[in-house]
């Protein structure tokens, strides 16, 4: 049983820490010997609850570890989220929504549709494309690095439209002005005149839990003035759903 309890230890110390930890970091904080904590790293990489960055050789968080605490945990987005879309589809009258990371998926967790009978057509559980949607982008922004490369490796990058992302260096131009401005937009890259606006739920600044976003017919939105007040108000959304997470 030692095993097991040190392999807990192991992957308690990779998911507490704020940044990745080399081997001898986590050796050193546990006062365990190199080669064991090699040994469980090893294991615990190959179920994917941690994962190795091959050019730094730090730890994080895996796959399987969010999977698992996504379904131990209940998602508290879409209540925390309710009165914020409320808010957003009086004001503007169009579809808005919240997406999460569900294992390696975008994911629509709630939203309210417009009535407009030309919306933006969505369902909770839709999942979106890291490489071609706001709301996706504004969520890998902010995951760490190896877990981009590996989302963006496993998931195809279709072109939907002419505009769509057709490079990861596109796709990483992105994900910098999401961490700059704090918002992405989608401008006919996924739907063929559909514009969109999202901005990640964050916590410490860091920690992303989801993003908040808004999308309509781009007709709609050709004025400067209202996709500036979209973005802000999402971003604004955004912020206090994050504040309700602690």
């Amino acid at each position: 049983m030692q095993v097991v309890f040190r392999a807990l230890d192991v992957l308690r110390c990779v998911a507490k820490s704020g940044t990745p930890l080399s081997l001898n970091d986590i050796s050193t904080r546990l006062g365990l010997p190199p080669s064991t904590v090699h040994r469980l790293l090893s294991a615990l990489t190959d179920e994917e609850y941690v994962s190795r960055d091959p050019l730094t050789r730090r730890y994080v968080a895996g796959r399987s570890l969010s999977d698992f605490t996504n379904h131990a945990r209940p998602n508290k987005l879409p209540d925390l989220a309710a009165p914020v879309l409320q808010r957003l589809s009086q004001r503007f009258s169009e579809t808005v929504y919240v997406t999460s990371l569900a294992t390696d998926r975008a994911v629509c967790v709630s939203l309210i549709e417009s009535a407009r009978p030309l919306r933006l057509n969505m369902s909770i559980g839709d999942h979106f494309p890291w490489h071609a949607s706001a709301s996706a982008r504004s969520i890998l922004a902010f995951l760490p690095q190896t877990l981009i490369e590996q989302l963006l490796a496993e998931q195809p990058m279709n072109q939907f439209t002419v505009n769509t992302p057709r490079t990861k260096e596109e796709v990483y131009a992105h994900l910098t002005d999401v961490r700059v401005s704090g918002y992405d937009v989608c401008d006919d890259e996924l739907d063929s005149g559909v514009w969109a606006a999202a901005a990640p739920i964050l916590t410490n600044m860091t920690e992303v839990h989801g993003s908040l976003g808004i999308g309509a017919p781009g007709e709609r939105f050709k004025s400067k003035s209202l996709r500036d007040a979209a973005i802000a108000a999402v971003k604004e959304g955004a912020a206090e759903i994050a504040q309700s997470l602690g």
